[in-house]
This record gives structure tokens, sequence and C-alpha cells, in this order.
């Protein structure tokens, strides 16, 4: 029988400014999640309040790397990016406590939860197909970097804070895993979590603005996120856009008004509230997922039409092997 438990780890990361931050995480057994819980105290020097978002906080979190084996990197992503597709896959937003302001000669902190899941249906807690066997890695690791809370603000400096880390191992003999996995592991996946991003640099029509989709994996989901030339989050750069796969094969896989897209997402997700600039191309749920395994660079691409000559798009796979 399987049992599952989870393990709030004694070490701790300490934010700061622009620094790097590596956590080492268990090798005892077979790690499902990784619930990150996250204090960022912010200081403000100036004298006025500085007003701050969602965006400006979590931002904070640069860039999220899990590592194994010293240079498998299963999760690189932005850190707000990561805590809003994390909104998709759950059905729900994750915990937060943030402050709206920053005071004068004063601090505030703010918390929020991460939660890496390394299952394929993260909400089933009992889904064991992508689950990482940490006990025969060389290393397993988190690690962050931080932004400079003066981007937000030339005033504002973190002032320390906790990220704390708590993950969701498994317990199981040999014969249990031999059961689920296969003697050595073959039919265990392996789930990785990575960003493309481009410019967008003029006003395109006829699904001009191009971006070739990661290939080598079983795409689940494909987060599509619009940003403005402000770096904020945009309902209004895409207007349309479509998933083409163009060799072996050529067929249209997706074509969709970006507010439609955003509507079905509503829908799908059974979302009362949901995040601007972003809608999510599901494609287990359309396909099954898309296997791009034996394809090479350029046969699936992102492809739409844009309303303004700044800003960038950022393809956000969930994918696995």
């Amino acid at each position: 029988m399987v049992r599952f438990a989870h393990k709030r780890l004694d070490d701790t990361i300490t934010p700061a400014d622009g620094a790097t931050k590596t956590l080492a995480l268990p090798r005892d057994r077979y790690v499902r999640d990784v619930l990150l819980r996250c204090e960022i105290d912010i200081a403000n020097a100036g004298t006025a309040a500085v007003s701050v978002s969602e965006a400006d906080l979590i931002g904070l979190i640069k860039r999220l790397q899990v590592v194994l084996n010293g240079n498998d990197y299963i999760v690189n992503v932005d850190g707000y990016r990561k805590y809003l597709m994390e909104w998709y896959l759950w059905n729900t937003k994750p915990w937060q406590s943030l402050p709206s302001s920053i005071p004068g000669s004063g601090s505030a902190t703010a918390k929020f939860e991460i939660p890496i899941s390394f299952a394929k249906n993260p909400p089933n807690p009992f889904d064991l197909s992508a689950v990482i066997p940490a006990h025969l890695t060389s290393s397993f690791n988190l690690v962050i970097d931080f932004d400079d809370a003066s981007n937000i603000d030339s005033k504002l400096s973190i002032n320390g804070g906790t990220i704390y880390a708590t993950v969701r191992e498994a317990y199981m003999d040999d014969n249990e895993a031999a059961q689920l996995f296969g003697e050595n592991h073959e039919k265990l996946a392996k789930l990785y979590e990575l960003e493309v991003t481009k410019a967008v640099q003029a006003t395109h029509s006829n699904f001009t603005f191009k971006m070739d989709l990661d290939v080598g994996m079983i795409i689940q989901k494909l987060g599509i996120f619009a940003i403005d030339s402000a770096g904020a989050l945009s309902d209004t750069l895409i207007s349309r856009y479509r998933i083409k796969q163009e060799s072996p094969v050529d067929v249209i896989l997706e074509d969709m008004d970006w507010v439609q897209s955003v509507a079905q997402d509503k829908r799908a997700y059974d979302m009362e509230n949901y995040p601007s600039g972003l809608t999510i191309w599901d494609a287990e749920f359309s396909l099954g997922g898309l296997d791009t395994r034996g394809l090479k660079a350029g046969d699936v691409k992102f492809k739409a039409n844009t309303t303004a000559s700044s800003g960038s798009v950022v393809l956000y796979h969930r994918e696995w092997i």
C-alpha cells in the first residue's frame, strides 16, 4: 500500500535583492509535490507609501527552477507566471496575503504560496504518474532567482523574509514501485515546465507573428501570456491565435479569437475570476496531449495577430516525456 506524508524542511531560503538561492530537496523517496510558502519582507526608505500589485510582489521571484542531477531543469519558469498557471491547474487561486502598499519609512510582508506538482493531474492527490524518484538522483535542488525590489520603486528593497518548502512524499516498497512504474521505471513519466519568449516588434495580421513550440515531449497545456510594452499582462495585445502543425502533416490544431479563448477557459476551469493576459491551450483536453516526440524545431508553431507593435508573448509549456 502506497503511503503519503508531508515533510516541512528545516532548511529555508532567505530572500535578498538580486540574489540566487539554492535549497537542497530530500532524496529519500518519491516526491510528488514541493509546496512553497513565501514570506518576503519589503522595506521603504522613502517617506511616502508606495502602492504595489500582486504582479509586483509575487514577481520578486524572478525565476523558479527545480534541477535534477545538476543539469536537468524540469522546472524553469518565471515565479508569477508559475503562480498564475497553478490557478488554472487547481481551479482555484493559490493562497496569498499581500499588502496593497509599503508604508513610508516602514515595511510590509508579502505572503503567498506557489505549489509545484510533478503529477499530471495535481488536484488528484493519488496521481503518481510523474513523481520524482528522488532516491535515485545525485542531486535534487530548488533554485530561486530574486528580482530587485527597486525595480518596483527606487525606494524599495527586500528586507529579508523566509521561503519555506514542504515536500509531499510517497512511501512504497520495491514490489509496489515495480507494479506502479515497471521494473526500471519505464512507466514513470517526467513532467517539465518551461517557457519560450518572443518580442512583438510589429503589428501583425494574417497570423504572421510566429513562435516555435518546444518539441520532443508530449505537451499537456500551453499557457499563452500576452505582455504589453509596459510589462503588464494584456487582453488586447493578441486578437486571434492559431496552433498549427506544419510537418510531417499540415493541420490547424486550434484557431481562436483571444476573447473567445478566455471565455472557454472560464467555463472549462470553472473560474469566477481569472487573470488578464493569459489563456490556456489545453492539448490534453483537445487531443489527449500533443505528441511532439520525433518532430524537429519549427514543425509546430504558435501564430497570432497582434494589435500593437511592441510587447512580448510567452509560451509556458507543461509537458512530459
